[in-house]
């Protein structure tokens, strides 16, 4: 055999070998490929990946955590104000420029080589309409008419009137008379469009911004610009709803007798509770109006940081702000629960740290009085604490709890009649003072409830739970033998004063403790102050301060200690009352303390009696 033969023979072994190595490589993809197949079948078969099919019996189970849950988390918006200070020693410090094409002034300021290139600020004005244009060309702007009215030829009435050139000005838009609150709102409503007979048309705050920067001699441009409105672009404009109250004032206008100035954008938000992994649009179910009532939902932001991965209580804050610069922000809790229902995997309490009082008991002036440590129980002070008292407004804790826990609709409206606050005044109840007739949303009544310590708020929402005060008295009675609370009775949903109306401040305490468990609740009893929706008479909502920190003269104390939240009570047989909650700065400690039957009035000064007792308790504890 030659060597030219045996180079030919090895080739062809090589190129066998070769083959046969790659169809065993084929082979072994293959009988992968059939595994996984015959594999996912049998997962399908045993149900380990797919959720119940819609409308069965067992339903759907909440998903399980990821193993990487996913954060959102947004920043606080930045301050995008422009900072910008004249240079000393220029007379002219500003340069005006109109985007006819576009209805937009913009200001420049000049720079340190005397250039206007710094673009200050931005308005949306209304220039001539088709018929009547506005000149065009640079103009010296000339004196002011007068200090703020100015006749027009029309025969209305503007402000901050500023000629550019012959009878072209910047002004106000006008008035049907020579008063603030006569303005032609559809002509206002029409800023940001060609609407005038030529003039440059801007808000009051606009006009006056040019009447009290921009000199007599100020240079002004008018031209056309279709592409570009300005390098700060076109703001927009905020419209007034022709039919409204305050419909003849102008929003911008700082005179301190303006109605809007009562008004302020609107956020409607709820808490919300989620189970863990469920996709949820957090901004759903959110709107926001602007100053003047008008829908702006579409300009929300919100930063905070949340999950829907990991079970737990999380806050975001939303805002926004309308055309006008008025800002409104509003934080609130998403709730992320597991399939228990638990909003975090089992855990104890933190460990009490050591914990005393140096107060004695018989310095307070109430007449009962009991501090416990939530952390493990203990009893720091004890005053009378098992004996029975009238707990005036506490009573409206277990109201809120009992109302937080059967009304799950927070949305719900309901009405507080007029044979209700009849009643109530009568009595001389405290009140919240809702519109009457009126649908109220659930949340803003149990707010109202709470915080203003609103009978006819509580006695509202009792008659939508049980049909009658005397019946939603029973459930909480029933809810207080839940509790635990043994020496307890309930004759209504108020505090008024009944006979029969009883408590202790250790049964307070259980009740306390067991209504923080309710995230609402809780939230409730810390709050400082709150807003309603908008209602009749009060377009921008009610706002509620907490009675407690409404004569509290401080939350913080010097020993660490923190008033988180209370409520009082008073009436004249159970004198003032106060169930409050602290936490440690220093610790993971947290106290109850409840005070009852404490002499005085709530108006006394510097601050009334049960406050006086809270402090001396709170600032006595020793820790460590």
């Amino acid at each position: 055999m030659t060597r030219k033969t045996n180079r030919y023979h090895q080739k062809k072994r090589n190129e066998r070998i070769a083959l046969i190595i790659l169809l065993l490589i084929i082979a072994v993809l293959v009988s992968l490929l059939v595994y996984q197949h015959f594999n996912d079948k049998k997962d399908d078969a045993l149900g380990g990946a797919s959720s119940a099919p819609s409308g069965s019996a067992e339903g759907t189970a909440s998903p399980a955590p990821t193993e990487d849950p996913v954060w959102f988390e947004n920043s606080a918006p930045a301050d995008n104000t422009i900072s910008y200070t004249p240079p000393e020693g220029v007379e002219y410090p500003y340069y005006i420029k109109v985007n006819r094409a576009l209805c937009t002034v913009t200001v420049y300021g000049i720079d340190e080589n005397g250039e206007y290139t710094i673009p200050v600020k931005a308005f949306a004005c209304s220039v001539g309409k088709e018929g009547d244009e506005t000149i065009l060309g640079e103009y010296s702007i000339h004196e002011p008419f007068g200090t703020t009215w100015c006749y027009m030829v029309d025969g209305t009435w503007s402000q901050y009137a500023y000629r550019i050139e012959r009878g072209y000005m910047f002004h106000v838009v006008p008035y049907f008379e020579q008063s603030k609150d006569s303005l032609e709102t559809l002509e206002y409503n029409k800023l940001g469009s060609p609407a005038s007979l030529g003039c440059v048309r801007l808000t009051t705050a606009d006009a006056k911004w040019i009447y009290d920067n921009c000199k007599a001699g100020t240079k002004t441009l008018i031209y056309d610009d279709t592409e570009t409105p300005g390098p700060l672009g076109k703001p927009e404009t905020i419209k007034i709803p022709p039919e409204h109250e305050w419909a003849g004032w102008d929003p911008t206008d700082p005179d301190e007798n303006n109605p809007w100035h009562q008004a302020s954008p609107r956020i409607d938000a709820a808490d919300l509770s989620v189970s863990v992994g469920t996709e949820t649009d957090i901004l759903q179910n959110v709107k926001a109006y602007d100053t003047c009532g008008n829908d702006i939902t579409s300009k929300l932001y919100w930063y905070g940081k949340y999950t829907l991965d990991v079970p737990g209580q999380y806050e975001i804050t939303l805002g926004v702000t309308d055309a006008i610069g008025k800002n409104t922000e509003k934080t609130i809790t998403i709730t992320v629960t597991d399939a228990q229902g638990n909003q975090a995997p089992p855990s104890q309490a933190p460990a009490a740290a050591p914990a005393s009082v140096t107060v004695d008991g018989n310095s307070l002036t109430s007449e009962y009085a009991l501090l416990v440590c939530i952390n493990d129980g203990s009893v720091l002070l004890d005053k009378n604490a098992g004996q029975r008292a009238y707990p005036a407004s506490i009573t409206k804790i277990m109201t809120v709890l009992l109302a937080a826990e059967r009304l799950t609709d927070l949305e719900e409206r309901l009405v507080i009649t007029q044979e209700t606050v009849d009643a109530l005044a009568a009595r001389d109840a405290s009140m919240a003072d809702f519109p009457v007739g009126e649908g109220i949303r659930v949340i803003d009544l149990l707010y109202g409830a709470f915080m203003p310590s609103g009978a006819d708020a509580s006695v509202t929402l009792a008659i939508r739970i049980a049909g009658s005060e005397q019946a939603f008295a029973e459930l909480m009675n029933q809810k207080a033998a839940e509790i635990g609370m043994k020496n307890t009775n309930f004759v209504n949903a108020t505090g008024l004063h009944e006979e029969n109306q009883y408590t202790t401040c250790q049964d307070v305490a259980l009740l306390m403790q067991y209504a923080f468990q309710n995230p609402l609740v809780k939230k409730i009893f810390t709050t400082v102050t709150y807003t309603t929706e908008a209602l009749s008479g009060h377009p921008q909502g009610m706002t509620f301060t907490s009675t407690m920190f409404n004569v509290l003269p401080s939350a913080e104390l010097s020993n660490g200690i923190r008033i988180s939240g209370g409520k009082t009570g008073f009436t004249n047989a159970a004198g003032l009352c106060l169930a409050s909650l602290a936490e440690s700065s220093l610790t993971s400690n947290q106290y109850i303390l409840i005070t009852m039957k404490a002499p005085g009035s709530y108006w006394d000064e510097p601050y009334p009696n049960h406050i006086k007792d809270a402090l001396s308790v709170y600032e006595s504890i020793k820790e460590g």
